[in-house]
């Protein structure tokens, strides 16, 4: 959660921390982004890759929330996501978060070589906010 609060904080403040994206967002931007960040949250996190505590195993199995029940449990799905149902009614206070490459941002799809010619691939880092906001900022193994 602090994590997200912090990256949109940079960004309304036009990027100033050399952590942030390199754009500008208006508190309009930052307020509707929080609002919902906790809306996503009051209805249980759908969708985020978790660690559900199955005390019959004495384990921490992976899963995926899948919804929450009236009762505010939470359907917790197996990995990979279309593999069933783990648990029907998991108790939230058992589900801690999973952290998987990836799962924020779509991973970068694969370039066709026929496509080659039209895409350029960064060889070193680049940090443009060092040359002015209308320059990007690459790292090594980006794609243009």
């Amino acid at each position: 959660d602090s994590k997200v609060r912090t990256l949109l904080k940079e960004l309304e403040a036009g990027g100033s921390a050399p952590s942030a994206i390199p754009i500008a967002v208006s508190s309009k931007d930052v307020a509707e982004a929080l609002a919902a960040f906790e809306t996503w949250k009051l209805k249980g996190r759908i969708g985020m890759p978790a660690w559900y505590w199955a005390s019959t195993q004495q384990a921490h199995l992976p899963c995926i929330i899948k919804q929450m029940n009236r009762d505010g449990s939470l359907e917790l799905g197996k990995c990979p996501p279309d593999a069933g149902v783990l648990h029907g009614r998991g108790d939230p206070k058992l589900v801690k978060p999973r952290e998987v490459e990836d799962w924020f941002v779509p991973a970068m799809p694969s370039v066709p070589e026929a496509d080659l010619g039209k895409v350029y691939v960064a060889i070193g880092d680049f940090d443009g906010a060092e040359w002015g906001q209308e320059y990007m900022s690459l790292e090594t193994g980006d794609l243009v």
